[in-house]
């Protein structure tokens, strides 16, 4: 076996490869790591989210929509003013809190507080509704009642926050806001604790009224007030309802072993019982006529209304089994009356006296209704799409004008009137009135 043993001369002639060493910087390694993805995802994630931040907050607009009902109006709305805007206008405004002021010439001035959010929608709606007056008054909503012209063309009202009356002459100049609630009539009805005033009924002339109470037993009170002498008389007569005749006469429902259609004087006296009365429950009106009256009375479940002749004795009688009857409105010139009732759905009826019934195709928010002057038209109040829309029903043509309208959110109307050519009503707690 031959063996060859290399000798260090050996080694030395030959080509021997010197070992390589391979050097990887760390910023290769990591740029190819999943270490380095992540991080470079979170930086990225925080830059664009700081990014955002400052643009939310201190440079995203919000969007302000304004949706007005007319052409040709202004809005205000921080340094901004835009003229002539029909319809709907958006405004870009940055984050904060704004008055907008939105007008009209010949309308009411519409002024709100808006908050604007970075990239959020304001949207406000506007109801133009023409220039008018309007008198604040105290209490709760439903605590100002009874509202009527008076004398020196004022108004009168009756507030069950002090139990008094109140006269007031609001100024009908483009939405002056009368100072206070007018003039206390001071009048003392010597009412207790628990005592409750429901309505007030104006004579004729506006000079007495009988006011309407329960008492804190549940009992039926009425109470005469002379406005002159301002001086309010108890009639002890057990009376459910009452109302004027005249100035001197009043009708009445008494309950005296059942109940009775009678006639009195207004202080009480002179008593004269016209016609027995089914039910348990009834309520009269005073028609255009002082010979004859309205009573509506509920027997077996049924509501019944009746033109009355107080000379007669003679009733014409007409079943509303459609629901409940719960509003009367008899023309001042006319033989015949509104009769609202209250059901699921709600109808509206024109009743003449000699019992004919003509259905009226209109909705009114919960009877509220009125008369004008001449008898061959009302007006009435309808809530329809968060507005309450004040129409006028022509008797002879059966047509409906729009007069004017009004945000729920001012408020629910009541104690609708006619008065020097203004309709006057309460809309939640003022007085509002507008030219007709």
């Amino acid at each position: 076996m031959l063996t060859v043993t290399k000798t260090q001369e050996h080694i030395r002639g030959e080509k021997i490869a010197k070992p390589q060493l391979v050097i990887v910087d760390a910023k290769t390694r990591l740029k190819h790591s999943f270490t380095y993805r992540l991080i470079r995802a979170i930086v990225i994630m925080v830059v664009l989210g700081v990014g955002f931040f400052f643009f939310y907050k201190y440079l995203a607009p919000g969007i302000l929509v304004v949706d007005g009902d007319q052409k040709g109006y202004k809005i205000e709305v921080g340094n901004k003013k835009y003229e002539n805007v029909n319809g709907q206008k958006i405004v870009f405004l940055k984050r904060g809190t704004y008055v907008l002021t939105v007008s009209k010439d010949g309308f009411r001035e519409f002024n709100d507080v808006v908050l604007i959010k970075p990239l959020r929608k304001v949207k406000e709606k506007v109801v133009f509704s023409k220039s008018s007056y309007i008198n604040t008054l105290q209490g709760g909503e439903f605590d100002n009642i009874s509202l009527s012209d008076f004398k020196d063309n004022s108004l009168i009202y009756f507030s069950k926050t002090d139990n008094n009356f109140y006269q007031t002459s609001p100024n009908s100049t483009n939405m002056t806001i009368a100072s206070g609630l007018g003039t206390s009539l001071n009048i003392d009805l010597g009412l207790v604790d628990g005592d409750i005033v429901n309505n007030v009924k104006y004579s004729p002339s506006k000079t007495q009224a009988f006011v309407l109470i329960t008492d804190v037993d549940g009992n039926n009170l009425v109470k005469l007030v002379d406005f002159n002498s301002k001086t309010a008389h108890k009639l002890d007569l057990n009376l459910q309802d009452i109302d004027w005749l005249t100035d001197n006469q009043a009708v009445g429902i008494r309950d005296n072993n059942g109940l009775k259609l009678v006639t009195l004087s207004s202080n009480g006296g002179s008593l004269h019982e016209v016609i027995g009365i089914s039910g348990d429950i009834a309520s009269v009106y005073r028609t255009s006529d002082p010979q004859k009256v309205v009573v509506t009375f509920s027997a077996n479940n049924i509501d019944t209304v009746a033109f009355v002749n107080l000379n007669s004795g003679h009733a014409v009688t007409s079943d509303f089994k459609e629901g409940l009857v719960s509003k009367i409105i008899s023309s001042p010139n006319n033989d015949y009356t509104l009769v609202y009732v209250y059901a699921n759905l709600p109808k509206t009826f024109l009743l003449h006296s000699n019992g004919d019934k003509e259905p009226i195709n209109i909705n009114p928010y919960f009877g509220l209704m009125t008369w004008e002057t001449s008898g061959q038209s009302f007006i009435y109040a309808e809530l329809s799409n968060n507005q309450y829309i004040f129409n006028e029903y022509n008797l002879a043509n059966k047509n409906t004008k729009d007069l004017e309208k009004y945000s729920s959110t001012e408020g629910d109307p009541s104690n609708l009137i006619i008065s020097q050519n203004n309709l006057n009503f309460i809309l939640g707690r003022a007085i509002m009135g507008f030219k007709l």
